[in-house]
């Protein structure tokens, strides 16, 4: 089954139990030495230019009359006259350099509606762990019609055994959050509310669908559920029969225009 980025951030997500934007987001290096050959200062120079906060700390030791030793220390990369220039220089091209890589966008379409169905089921249809669960998502947020913050969403989540406990849970929305900021989605955006600081890896609060917009969701939700008579089974190997199994077959669909067709080749799936 096809897999994506976002299923593998997922995974690795579920294994060491911790956001990926929040692992090892402060490293630093210190080297000190009592001298420096050149080579290390072109390594060090060459990894600050990569964004690695590292830095070059030379010992010099003294020898007082009463023969103690004293150490002292003294930075030299970053040199200390230019630390406050050389920080704000690479700050400001470490934010250039995400913003030409970025995925992330809060910029919201403007589809009719014949366009925004199209768009949403194409979204739903994706053969993806994700998938699922932003269906879950929506149908929490289809619940009332209100605004649901965090905590909220974590629990109704946990509630439909989205995530083992609420940690779990927690990491799944952040991954639901972060699909909904990819720039290729700026239609889920359009029909879903959020709060956001304005910046990648900000948290975000207070979903709402648009009001406008829910009637459309709930539409393309019930369809789903109804025209996929299939939605948890696997083909157990050998025997042509479609059973029951604990792997969820992801809404494994085709849309073609005015109509779901299941797969011609979901026999293949276990394969």
């Amino acid at each position: 089954m096809r897999s994506d980025a976002t299923d593998a951030q997922s995974k690795i997500e579920d294994f060491i139990e911790v956001d990926l934007e929040n692992l090892n987001d402060n490293q630093r290096i210190i080297l000190v030495s009592k001298e420096f050959h050149s080579d290390v200062i072109s390594a060090v120079l060459w990894l600050r230019d990569f964004e690695i906060n590292i830095e070059c700390i030379r010992l010099k030791p003294y020898l007082t009359p009463d023969r103690q030793l004293i150490i002292s220390p003294e930075l030299i990369i970053p040199l200390p006259e230019a630390k406050d220039y050389i920080i704000r220089k690479e700050k400001k091209e470490k934010e250039h350099k995400q913003s030409i890589r970025s995925t992330f966008s809060l910029e919201k379409s403007d589809f009719d509606i014949e366009e925004l169905e199209i768009r949403i089921k194409d979204s739903l249809c994706r053969q993806s762990d994700l998938t699922p669960r932003i269906i879950a998502f929506f149908e929490i947020l289809l619940s009332k019609d209100k605004a649901f913050n965090r905590e909220e969403i974590k629990n109704e989540l946990l509630v439909r055994n989205i995530g083992k406990d609420i940690g779990q849970s927690g990491r799944y929305l952040s991954n639901i959050s972060q699909f909904m900021t990819k720039k290729a989605n700026p239609h889920l955006r359009q029909v879903i509310l959020f709060e956001s600081g304005g910046g990648q890896g900000e948290m975000k609060e207070n979903y709402k669908v648009v009001s406008e917009y829910r009637g459309l969701l709930n539409k393309v939700i019930s369809e789903l559920n109804n025209k996929l008579t299939v939605t948890k089974a696997c083909y157990q190997r050998g025997s042509g029969v479609l059973g029951q199994c604990s792997s969820f077959i992801y809404f494994c669909c085709i849309w073609t225009g005015n109509s779901f067709d299941l797969p011609r080749r979901i026999a293949s799936l276990d394969r």
